[in-house]
């Protein structure tokens, strides 16, 4: 159960951030590249935010974004712990501002994934990715203040 609240979780964090991190898209499946989610360099948010509001009444949309965000759970699960450990030594040294490179890292690895499988999210570099990462960091922070976590509060 706790699996699928970290699903809807990071489906919600990966939503705002291709909502505000330029970069950052859903291209909505059959779409050309005009037809994006997220904000691009040259549009308006508000004409943006109203192509979001017209497809988020479509359920393809949810279908689409939970499975991006179950890659991108699993990519947490398995990926993270590892590229964590291995980079100890540049955490410790720039005193844990290396985990923000880490999460970005983990962004870009999903956008390269769905790609690959033709999902329709997409990262266009490393600082989209690095301001997506703060993103969906600090929904996921805010988001576990109110969902359940698995874990025994004493």
């Amino acid at each position: 159960m706790l699996f699928f609240i970290r699903i809807a979780a990071n489906a919600v964090a990966l939503w705002l951030a291709a909502t505000f991190v330029t970069g950052i898209d859903f291209v909505a499946a059959g779409a050309n590249s005009i037809t994006r989610i997220g904000t691009e360099a040259g549009t308006d948010l508000v004409a943006n935010n109203s192509y979001l509001r017209d497809r988020v009444s479509d359920p393809g949309f949810w279908v689409e974004l939970l499975v991006v965000a179950l890659v991108f759970t699993v990519v947490n699960m398995f990926v993270r712990p590892v590229v964590t450990f291995l980079s100890i030594p540049f955490v410790v040294l720039s005193l844990g501002l290396f985990l923000l490179v880490v999460n970005a890292l983990m962004v870009l690895l999903t956008g390269a994934i769905s790609e690959r499988l033709s999902l329709g999210f997409s990262v266009d570099g490393f600082w989209p990715a690095l301001w997506a990462g703060i993103v969906i960091s600090v929904v996921n922070w805010v988001l576990g203040l109110v969902l359940p976590s698995g874990r025994s509060r004493r």
